[in-house]
């Protein structure tokens, strides 16, 4: 198979990292007359935030040392208007910027403001993040903006791909209940069926390069979907099970962290052509 990269690389990488972060409302830390509530709330969200957060993978998926290698290479940052990381510092408990205004995912619960009443058999919170709604959509907003400036700039769509980058935990949770059927998978890649869906050539290369490196891949399991924008650019989704770089009991990266952290920076290379 002829590769599609040598072909036609991508001008510019825009690698989307949305659930990696671990901000809660400051409500929850600050309002000493709801103290009691407060921490009854943490007990009951902690599962939740554990399980579902992406952690690390701000880091993991960043091309740092990509950025590090050119420096050192050139003398100064030739890559650094062509490679953009988009990064949410919130958790996607209080925000979830990638669903859509009006999601369908809000009837059970999972819209951009988490619903637990919807996700949770006798929940006695309702929808927790009431207090902070509007501080949440506000954020939401923000964000998009963030997420669609970096897409401009003297690169078209046409010649950028969107990275949407999560891992995901093969441990049964609200997201996925069946998760254990997972475990055996190290990578999902995923895509829309749309104009934003890459070529078959850029898909094989990618499934063929986390293939010969020792994973397991699959294609939209147990996830699907990327995210796009209004001009549908290229975007493919990277999901890596959490068992590839971290450790779920303790949150701690192992050695796979950085095994798959250098991967990942080759792979950058290949897409931007270098």
């Amino acid at each position: 198979m002829q590769n599609y990269l040598f072909q036609r690389h991508f001008g510019r990488l825009v690698i989307h990292t949305p659930h990696a972060g671990t901000i809660l409302p400051l409500w929850l830390h600050s309002r000493p007359e709801a103290s009691r509530r407060n921490y009854e709330l943490k007990k009951f969200i902690e599962p939740f935030f554990l399980q579902l957060t992406d952690h690390y993978t701000d880091k993991l998926f960043s091309a740092d040392s990509l950025l590090s290698v050119s420096r050192d290479t050139w003398g100064s940052d030739p890559l650094i208007e062509r490679v953009k990381q988009v990064s949410f510092p919130y958790s996607r408990l209080f925000c979830d910027v990638e669903r859509l205004e009006h999601d369908p995912l809000e009837e059970k619960g999972f819209g951009i403001c988490y619903d637990f009443k919807k996700i949770v058999a006798d929940c006695p919170w309702g929808s927790i993040w009431d207090y902070d709604k509007d501080q949440a959509l506000q954020l939401y907003k923000e964000h998009q903006t963030v997420f669609v400036n970096s897409l401009k700039g003297m690169w078209s769509p046409i010649s950028t791909l969107i990275l949407d980058c999560h891992s995901f935990s093969e441990r049964d949770n609200v997201l996925c209940p069946n998760a254990h059927e997972y475990e055996k998978l190290d990578i999902c890649i995923g895509y829309n069926e749309d104009k934003s869906k890459p070529s078959e050539d850029l898909l094989l290369l990618v499934r063929d390069f986390f293939y010969s490196r020792g994973y397991n891949v699959a294609f939209n399991v147990p996830f699907s979907n990327s995210k796009t924008d209004y001009w549908q650019t290229t975007s493919l989704m990277l999901e890596v099970n959490k068992h590839c770089y971290m450790n779920e009991d303790t949150l701690t990266v192992t050695a796979g962290y950085y095994k798959l952290h250098s991967e990942l920076q080759i792979l950058y290379s290949l897409l931007l052509g270098l």
